[in-house]
């Protein structure tokens, strides 16, 4: 009898034990379920307001208001479940940081069984800078010089938005330094300064990143008629040229030049034939969000501008 007796006082405990594990277990399963949704929500929640903020700043950017017209909508649209807490803008002239934050409320399903948690808010917040761009890749090798008269007459607008021709001579003989004219070619990787390089640059674009304020070395010559066909191939396209203040001659066929800014051209024609004073690039300003490092504060503003996310949770001023 004892020995039937202990039998079933084993089989009674492995009993509980088994119970008790499996409530256990089935309560960590329910919770890894619950913790997954809120994982998923809080990625969901991410990608949202990473898409209003970034929305919000190109508005912004351009001149408008994007709290009120697009932060809320991209919102949504990438997360239906989302909803706008808050959309703020710390702007200074050009440049601005824009916030966005949202929520999501969750139900959770089986953290109630086993604490007092019934639903979580799940939250996030991004904040994106806008402004002119301190660094951008895709550059083509036509350096301009500040000096020239095309800037002054896009400063003030009095002359619209129309092509300008742009000589390689200069007015004076300080403008820019003394190695180049309006135009310089420059060499971004410091190499031998090939012309197949060159012609690859005017073609394609630099591939990596050139920031301003920087120093770059190049060539001071006018360009020639061996760039006919890589310039012929860009006509009628939006391209990037850097903006140069100052520019020193180093022997005959070297050079560096101060690079402080970017625009955003079209070119129209160019002639690279005849006396090298009168050779010339035509090009159309225009404005416009590109793809690059922010910000930076630059001497002339030629209207482009570049977002960039600089903090997801938690909140920063992104200086």
């Amino acid at each position: 009898m004892r020995v039937d007796r202990q039998s079933s006082d084993d089989a009674g405990v492995a009993a509980l034990i088994v119970a008790v594990s499996l409530v256990v277990l089935v309560g960590m399963a329910g919770l890894a379920v619950d913790v997954g949704n809120v994982w998923q929500t809080r990625r969901h929640m991410v990608t949202a307001t990473d898409a209003a903020a970034l929305a919000a700043a190109e508005v912004y950017a351009t001149g408008g208001n994007g709290c009120s017209s697009t932060a809320g909508s991209y919102l949504s649209s990438n997360f239906a479940e989302a909803v706008m807490t808050g959309c703020t803008v710390n702007k200074s002239g050009s440049q601005g940081a824009v916030t966005v934050s949202g929520t999501r409320h969750l139900s959770l399903l089986f953290a109630p069984a086993v604490s007092a948690f019934t639903s979580t808010d799940v939250k996030s917040s991004t904040t994106v800078k806008y402004g002119a761009p301190s660094g951008l890749s895709g550059l083509r090798p036509f350096g301009l010089c500040i000096k020239a008269p095309v800037f002054a007459q896009w400063t003030d607008r009095t002359h619209g938005f129309g092509p300008m021709e742009v000589p390689y001579g200069k007015n004076s003989a300080t403008d820019c330094g003394q190695a180049a004219g309006n135009w310089g070619i420059l060499d971004f990787d410091g190499g031998s300064n090939s012309s197949n390089d060159t012609k690859d640059w005017v073609e394609k674009g630099y591939p990596n990143v050139v920031t301003a304020p920087s120093t770059i070395d190049g060539d001071p010559g006018a360009f020639s008629n061996s760039l006919d066909g890589s310039i012929t191939s860009i006509i009628g396209q939006r391209v990037t040229l850097p903006i140069f203040d100052n520019s020193n001659q180093h022997g005959g066929n070297k050079a560096d030049f101060h690079v402080i800014g970017f625009a955003n051209v079209i070119i129209r024609a160019f002639k690279t034939n005849g006396a090298a004073a009168n050779r010339s690039l035509t090009i159309e300003f225009v404005t416009g969000i590109v793809q690059g490092t922010c910000c930076s504060n630059p001497p002339i503003d030629t209207g482009l501008r570049v977002v960039q996310i600089c903090a997801v949770d938690p909140n920063t001023n992104c200086s």
